[in-house]
């Protein structure tokens, strides 16, 4: 099936194309004072060259946005931004584009302008849809329209359908993308929105056209040819011819089908639009290919994919690949067409997958659901002021009906009010003794159970390793501990034992009291595997740990319960030649940061730090319903890197502007940022950033980090 293009419709108006206007506004320009007045008259030329002369279009623009922000016009600023956003995008310049319309919504939201908020989502969009981000660009779409709608912008709503039914078209989702371009006709044609709709007139054509009904397709693409072309916008026009030119060759007419393509080619390079270039080139290559002539083709085809790779368009990548192997396919020349095909499959399938299907669906769903959740309240706000409205009638009503009867039984009314209060007065004195007696027992009790929490802080508080041990052991580390409550069920450990130092990081079911008890039993555990078993390998203290605490669990009459204990536990010692790690892992990973520039599978970082993630076992120590031996991990080490080991409290903390995770991603930046840092003052910057991001939410859970430099 041949691909056609779709347009992303941007929120902008288009004018007429007319030189005479543009050569007015450069006239008033000359004369134009250092205000407001000027840079309008600068952006009005702008928007007149969209579509036709987009260099001429970013000049103007340009000098729109430097003097709105000399003279500090922020709406004049944010009109410049999108047009210099607009003819980058023209240009084929997209992640330039893509900057400039993340800058228009930075500055359209802090200045709460609603309309250029809608232009920037759907911007956005448009560009993750160029280059193949589905996700994304439905993401943005969706935001845009949501936003348009609570503001009454209806060409914007328009928009934002048009757009989401490309995305729809990109994965032959061909009835819903029928739906959503029949929502955007409608809205454009109450409009007069002539451009507009034409762009979804060739959009329609190519559903019809990919779906191989060839005769809707040749009328919706007649009828918005003879629009575009009274409007005279270049950059539609050549669109729509090349999807003629494609149709043409879809019934086997290459001679009429070749010159379409010319034609459109022609006005894509007039344009300098690199983007719009590439499918005429596919386009051309593809005749030449059906004709025999597949040098020619393969040429073609080569400049396709070379105006593909540098504008970043995925999708047209894809089928650049795809043609060239078909086309050395056609010539015999299989391991170039094998090559070409893997190249093609890989692209498509990083494309079209059935999670990016599944959350472009699950986009518009969450869209259709807080859009009918905001009809349910104002529905419902208003059914509620009828209401009261209702109740207030009445109750005027029913004053006026009663009230001369009670006038008359005033008097009776205030002798039986008085008994009532002196009643009252007598039973709420008795009550407040009773509650005083109550409150000062409660007093009593929380004070004693208080007190058992605290003593059993001081229990727990000696278990763990005094600083002196730990700096005597790690003399480069911290530990970063940040219990819920008074007890946690979080600890840590450290020993040193001949060549060795072993550390942990130990995580319990639950935090408090429960949680502490737990941490008790790991305590007596890691103690007996190591002094009395005189175990030293990290996995197999962990295996002994497990069979030690399903065995304490069960002895209590437990077995049924699913508690025990996620850890980290690793072995640090140097053989006089080099450093070397061992680590093994109940669910808790560890984190090594190293001081290099080279990348490697797994490892995410910048250019001085690399974060490498060491995966624990999918298991925790205790009942578990199909526990395996745990692995051992041995790593080689340099002076230097970092250890970072940690329960789950950290990442899963909620804060933030929005209320969410900080998640492991967040976490690992986070080591990065702080890796070049003494130690002390990293333990510093992970608490003042947990604080920060807590702001006034609770703490979830225990927090417990050990960060350990190499020497």
């Amino acid at each position: 099936m041949k691909r056609l293009w779709c347009i992303a419709l941007l929120l902008f108006p288009l004018a007429l194309w007319g030189n005479q206007k543009v050569d007015s506004l450069k006239a008033l320009l000359s004369t134009a004072p250092h205000d407001t007045v000027k840079v309008n008259w600068l952006n009005d030329i702008a928007e007149e060259y969209q579509g036709k002369s987009p260099e001429d279009g970013l000049q103007h623009s340009e000098k729109a946005l430097a003097l709105a922000r000399e003279i500090g016009y922020t709406k004049g600023m944010l009109r410049a931004t999108f047009y210099i956003g607009y003819a980058k995008d023209e240009l084929g310049k997209f992640d330039e584009a893509m900057a400039l319309y993340k800058e228009l919504l930075q500055q359209s939201t802090a200045s709460n302008s609603h309309y250029y908020m809608a232009m920037a989502n759907n911007s956005i969009g448009a560009i993750n849809y160029y280059q193949s981000n589905y996700e994304a660009a439905t993401r943005f779409y969706f935001a845009g329209i949501a936003i348009a709608e609570e503001h009454g912008l209806k060409k914007q709503v328009g928009n934002g359908y048009a757009n989401v039914a490309t995305v729809y078209s990109s994965q032959q989702r061909w009835e819903k993308s029928l739906e959503y371009f029949a929502k955007a006709l409608t809205i454009y044609k109450e409009l007069g929105d002539d451009y507009s709709y034409a762009a979804t007139l060739i959009n329609t054509g190519n559903v019809y056209a990919n779906t191989e009904r060839p005769a809707e397709a040749i009328a919706y693409y007649n009828e918005s040819r003879g629009i575009l072309e009274q409007l005279g916008d270049e950059y539609a026009l050549a669109i729509v011819i090349g999807n003629i030119g494609s149709l043409h060759e879809m019934k086997g007419a290459l001679d009429e089908a070749e010159t379409y393509h010319e034609q459109a080619l022609a006005l894509q390079i007039k344009l300098g639009n690199e983007y719009g270039e590439i499918d005429c080139y596919v386009n051309l290559g593809s005749v030449a290919n059906q004709r025999g002539h597949h040098i020619e083709a393969i040429a073609y085809y080569h400049k396709a994919l070379d105006k593909a790779l540098v504008t970043k368009a995925r999708i047209k990548e894809q089928d650049a690949y795809y043609q060239l192997a078909q086309a050395y396919r056609d010539l015999n020349d299989y391991k170039k067409a094998d090559h070409y095909h893997q190249l093609y499959t890989a692209v498509k399938d990083s494309i079209f997958n059935e999670t990016s299907t599944a959350q472009v669906a699950e986009m518009e769903a969450q869209y259709q659901n807080e859009k009918k959740a905001k009809e349910i309240e104002f529905l419902k706000t208003d059914q509620q002021l009828k209401d009261a409205r209702l109740e207030r009638n009445n109750a005027i009503i029913i004053a006026s009906s009663i009230g001369l009867v009670l006038l008359l039984l005033l008097a009776i009314m205030i002798f039986a009010g008085y008994r009532r209060k002196r009643n009252a007065n007598q039973l709420l004195a008795s009550q407040n003794a009773e509650i005083s007696l109550q409150k000062q027992v409660i007093e009593e009790k929380n004070k004693d159970i208080t007190d058992s929490i605290r003593y059993a802080e001081k229990i727990q508080s000696a278990i763990l390793p005094s600083l002196e041990k730990l700096t005597n052991c790690l003399p480069q580390s911290f530990v970063y501990y940040q219990p819920k409550d008074i007890v946690s069920g979080d600890f840590y450990w450290v020993e040193h034992l001949n060549d060795r130092v072993l550390f942990a990081v130990v995580d319990c079911t639950g935090h408090g009291v429960p949680g502490a008890f737990m941490s008790i039993v790991g305590h007596n555990l890691l103690n007996r595997a190591v002094h009395e078993k005189g175990l030293v390998q990290p996995a197999t203290i962990l295996n002994f740990m497990n069979e030690g605490l399903t065995e304490t669990l069960r002895q209590q009459g437990e077995s049924h319960l699913r508690d025990g204990m996620d850890m980290a536990i690793c072995s640090l010692r140097n053989d006089g030649q080099k450093h070397l790690l061992e680590y093994a892992g109940a669910n808790n990973s560890l984190y090594l940061v190293q001081q290099t520039t080279q990348s490697t599978q797994h490892a995410s970082g910048n250019a001085a730090y690399t974060l490498k993630e060491v995966k624990a076992d999918k298991q925790p120590i205790g009942n578990y319903y199909n526990p395996q031996p745990f692995t051992n991990h041995e790593i080689a080490l340099n002076t230097g890197d970092l250890i970072y080991t940690f329960t789950d409290g950290y990442a899963d903390q909620f804060g933030g502007p929005k209320g969410k995770k900080f998640k492991y991603s967040q976490f690992k930046s986070l080591l990065l940022s702080v890796a070049p840092l003494p130690m002390a003052e990293q333990q510093q910057q992970l608490h003042n950033t947990l604080v920060n991001w807590k702001g006034a939410l609770e703490q979830l859970d225990d927090v417990c980090v050990i960060g350990v430099k190499v020497p």
